[in-house]
Parts: C-alpha cells; sequence; structure tokens
C-alpha cells in the first residue's frame, strides 16, 4: 500500500494494466497450445482407429489360414503387422501367455514383459473391448490403442499400437515458444501504447489540477486580502 502512495497516476494506470493484460495473455498462450495439441492428438487418435481396423482385417485373415497357431507364427505375423502399419506394434497370445514386440528383432528374446502384462488395456481388449490411452515414459509421450483379435469365434490374445507422439510434442513445444514471444511482443507493444495514452490523459488533469491549485491560493490570498 505505501508503494501504491508513492508512484504517480500515470503509474499507478500502467500498473492496473499490467496486473490485468499479463494474465490474459498468459491465459491465451497455455489455451492455445492446449487446443492445438488437443487437435492433433484426435487426428493420431483417428489415424490408429483407421489402423485399428486394418489390424483387425489383417491378424484375422492370416490367422485363418493357419491350421496350428503357435507363438512362432503370432511373432512373425506381429512382424509383418508393424511392417504393414508402419509403427511398432506388440501382441500377447494368451495361450502361452507370451507377449511379442515389433522393435526386437530376435525371436528368442522378443518377450515384451513391461506394464502391458498387468494393464487394463490388456483385460479390457481381452473382454472385447478396443481401448486407448496417452502413456508418459520418460517425458516421453505415447498414444497406445489396444484390441482384442481372434479365430473364429475364440479370442487369442490382444494387440497394442504404438505412436510416439514425438511429432506432436515437438510442435507443442515450438508452438508454445512462438506463442510466447508473440504475446511478450504484444504485451511491450500493449504497455507503450497504454503509456502514451495515459500520458495523454493524465497530462491534462495534471494542468487542471495545477490550475485548480492556483485558483485556490488566489481565493484564499483575496480571502485573507477582503480581511
Amino acid at each position: 500500500m505505501r508503494f501504491l502512495k508513492e508512484i504517480n497516476l500515470k503509474e499507478k494506470f500502467i500498473l492496473a494494466s499490467i496486473v490485468v493484460i499479463l494474465p490474459v495473455l498468459i491465459f491465451i498462450t497455455f489455451l492455445t497450445v492446449k487446443i492445438v495439441d488437443k487437435h492433433n492428438i484426435n487426428n493420431v487418435k483417428d489415424t490408429l482407429v483407421k489402423n485399428s481396423y486394418l489390424t483387425h482385417m489383417f491378424l484375422y485373415q492370416n490367422l485363418n489360414e493357419i491350421e496350428n497357431i503357435n507363438p512362432r507364427n503370432i511373432y512373425y505375423l506381429n512382424l509383418e503387422l508393424s511392417r504393414v502399419l508402419s509403427m511398432r506394434t506388440q501382441i500377447y497370445y494368451k495361450k502361452t501367455s507370451t507377449y511379442f514386440d515389433s522393435t526386437t528383432s530376435n525371436y528368442s528374446n522378443s518377450i515384451f514383459e513391461d506394464d502391458f502384462k498387468e494393464s487394463t488395456d490388456l483385460k479390457l481388449a481381452m473382454q472385447e473391448n478396443k481401448n486407448y490411452k496417452i502413456k508418459n515414459i520418460n517425458n516421453d509421450r505415447f498414444f497406445l490403442l489396444t484390441l482384442p483379435y481372434s479365430k473364429g469365434e475364440e479370442i487369442l490374445g490382444a494387440v497394442r499400437l504404438i505412436y510416439p507422439l514425438t511429432g506432436e510434442d515437438l510442435l507443442k513445444k515450438n508452438l508454445l515458444y512462438i506463442m510466447s514471444f508473440i504475446n511478450i511482443l504484444a504485451f511491450i507493444i500493449i504497455i507503450i501504447f497504454i503509456g502514451i495514452l495515459t500520458k495523454k490523459i493524465v497530462n491534462p488533469l495534471k494542468i487542471l489540477g495545477k490550475k485548480i491549485d492556483e485558483f485556490s491560493k488566489k481565493r484564499r490570498t483575496s480571502i485573507r486580502n477582503q480581511n
């Protein structure tokens, strides 16, 4: 409060403007980034949903051509699926509780038993519920879509499509920098404009105040002389 008493009217106008404008610009920055990121995530979701239909058809057709399904079949089908979709895939074979990851080149070392083993994704998929989520791993985001696969009426397991959101995160980061720069520039311009506008408003008030003071002094002097 003491600080406010010590600053002049022009500075008070500018300070009030900063208090109002700065939070608004910050809010706009983060809101814009959030909206754009949500739009990009929805695009990724749409892409993976389309890929899930391709996955279903690919596995259904290929599995129906195999008489004796075994982990080796599942492993190579997963590799081929990954190649067709151009993305990382993980697959679970229920009969042997085996997991395979398309990023592993060696068959003997390809069992993948991360959180997928105990995840709700797998449980939902095994109940014939396609599901998706975004997972953060070491500050990197991944869009995961999990769906069941079957042969005839029998559910054989589940497959997970993995899309790294590297590009989306980079865009989000760059957009944040760009929006911050634009808003800082806008903030400076607004403050300069407010300073000029305030000067035009305050200066006449100061002149008016001086005139009133002079008039008051003259009036007091006149009253004293009359007395």
